[in-house]
């Protein structure tokens, strides 16, 4: 599939996330940093003011020896995940998972609900080798990608990845693996975008290129994001993040 830069009007970026109000349309903005950092849950918790006061309410972190010190306030801004040095150790952001903690993980984000997602990150300056990324939607909410239904922006240097992949699957199909052409370089910025239409098909956009298509109609799968880093080796791997976005109509 040719990819193809659309009229700036027409990014789903700005016309998915922020489509027209008359329609009805739930809508959240993560700005990272802004109030708190994403923690262990143990932290959100704790019963010490000064501990549960620095957690963020939306999100928090998961993974292999992943822990509250692993995610800090970058100084040009957002937030950075940063690995502790181990081979296979994770940093994995979530929403919180506590019954009723936010509504990026209780509200229903269905691909039969013109669900659009949205993550501005900024890649590692060791990107070539020893790392992978998970960026997307999936209905587990790890780095794996055999979900019953995911669709997700991946890269991983042990597969000798040199792009990003669009990885999907539904309803526990066969899972497919779309190259987009996109070179993950150091240092880079990438606005990640997940826009599901009226038809149930998912249109995938990096840096406003239209790289990939994933045709949910009758899934009805629900979604949560998720934004992942792995180390493959004995190294600490990262990404920065500004914001996450997403919507979905009312129903």
């Amino acid at each position: 599939m040719a990819r193809k830069q659309l009229p700036l009007a027409e990014y789903p970026a700005e016309a998915g996330i922020h489509r027209d109000w008359r329609r009805g349309r739930l809508e959240l903005v993560w700005t990272a940093g802004e109030l708190g950092i994403p923690s262990a849950n143990v932290d959100i918790v704790s019963t010490t003011e000064a501990t549960a006061i620095t957690c963020d309410r939306d999100f928090e972190l998961t993974g292999t020896n992943a822990g509250t010190d692993d995610m800090t306030h970058f100084a040009s801004g957002g937030l950075k995940a940063q690995t502790d040095g181990a081979d296979n150790d994770q940093e994995i952001l979530t929403p919180h998972q506590d019954t009723g903690q936010s509504p990026w993980n209780y509200v229903t984000w269905g691909s039969d609900q013109e669900t659009c997602w949205e993550s501005f990150m900024i890649s590692s300056s060791d990107i070539l080798t020893g790392i992978h990324y998970v960026f997307g939607l999936k209905s587990d909410l790890d780095m794996g990608l055999d979900d019953s239904d995911l669709i997700v922006f991946n890269y991983n240097t042990d597969d000798s990845d040199t792009t990003w992949g669009v990885v999907a699957n539904v309803n526990g199909g066969t899972a497919t693996d779309t190259d987009t052409g996109i070179r993950v370089t150091p240092n880079r910025q990438y606005k990640l975008v997940i826009d599901f239409d009226n038809a149930g098909c998912a249109h995938c956009f990096i840096n406003g290129i239209l790289v990939a298509e994933v045709d949910f109609a009758g899934a009805a799968a629900d979604l949560k994001p998720v934004c992942a880093v792995q180390a493959l080796n004995a190294s600490t791997e990262d990404f920065r993040i500004y914001h996450q976005k997403i919507g979905r109509n009312y129903a």
